[in-house]
């Protein structure tokens, strides 16, 4: 029992560790090899085109990479760190690689810890336990199930037919975020400084959440760019509740090339 007790334990506190901690992941598809240096100390000591950071436990760091060729040799970066999460970096050369920028890719849960061994108990120790469905005068009872759609919606209707039925909606994705916490999202962009995070940190919003045409019109007029304005609103089509709705998004730009470039791309999208 103590041994059971033990390794339950261990694996609490692994699960607590892991929540408040973060990955990061840096790529670069154009073969530029670099190295991390963060807080001083080398993260990986050999020129590579994907690096990952791990176990990071505050949400912004400031990194250098030091690039193996081309100028310049190395560039600061900030760097936003998603606590439980790992989030994955693109490094890309602009401006015939005289300038490198960091773009968001793309975001996961961290994966969960290995379980700790459990030795199973004894038999005769295991009590009155019962896989068996449980029943109401010999038919079995109708119990409702949550499965998690892709959307992130979640459906408890009860399982009649055997089969989880998704959510029958209309819309892309369960429901928009609620004004209060949309606040919240637009004052945190509002405070960074930087073209290049306040993107970072919009798509992270919307990673994890669901925005109505009219928010994600509202995030693009934080831009002042309007590359930035025009890779959030083709970040935010397929995650748009109302996107039936999405041509109300054209007014945010500035030059008609961006609403064509946009058009076109939700004409290609798959959903």
């Amino acid at each position: 029992m103590k041994t059971i007790i033990t390794s339950i334990l261990l694996a609490c506190s692994a699960l607590i560790m892991a929540q408040n901690t973060g990955n990061a992941v840096i790529f670069s598809n154009s073969g530029q090899r670099f190295i991390v240096i963060l807080n001083g100390a080398r993260i990986n000591e050999n020129f590579e085109t994907n690096v990952k950071l791990t176990n990071l436990n505050a949400e912004f760091y400031k990194i250098k990479l030091l690039f193996e060729k081309g100028v310049p040799k190395q560039k600061e970066f900030n760097l936003y760190v998603h606590l439980g999460r790992e989030i994955t970096y693109e490094l890309k050369n602009i401006k015939n690689n005289s300038k490198y920028v960091l773009r968001f890719n793309s975001e996961a849960p961290l994966p969960p810890p290995m379980p700790a061994y459990v030795p199973a108990p004894p038999i005769g120790n295991m009590g009155n336990t019962s896989t068996t469905p449980a029943t109401n005068n010999g038919t079995i009872v109708n119990v409702p199930i949550n499965i998690n759609i892709g959307n992130g919606a979640i459906n408890t209707t009860p399982n009649n037919s055997g089969v989880a039925l998704p959510p029958s909606a209309q819309y892309g994705c369960s429901a928009p975020m609620n004004a209060a916490t949309f606040e919240q999202a637009k004052q945190s962009l509002k405070s960074k400084p930087f073209e290049d995070n306040k993107l970072q940190i919009a798509k992270q919003i919307l990673n994890s959440n669901c925005l109505s045409c009219a928010q994600v019109k509202e995030i693009i007029m934080l831009f002042n760019f309007e590359d930035s304005r025009l890779d959030f609103a083709k970040f935010a089509y397929g995650r748009t509740w109302d996107y039936s709705n999405y041509f109300t998004v054209n007014d945010a730009f500035k030059f008609s090339t961006s609403i064509d470039d946009l058009n076109a791309y939700i004409q290609s999208f798959q959903r």
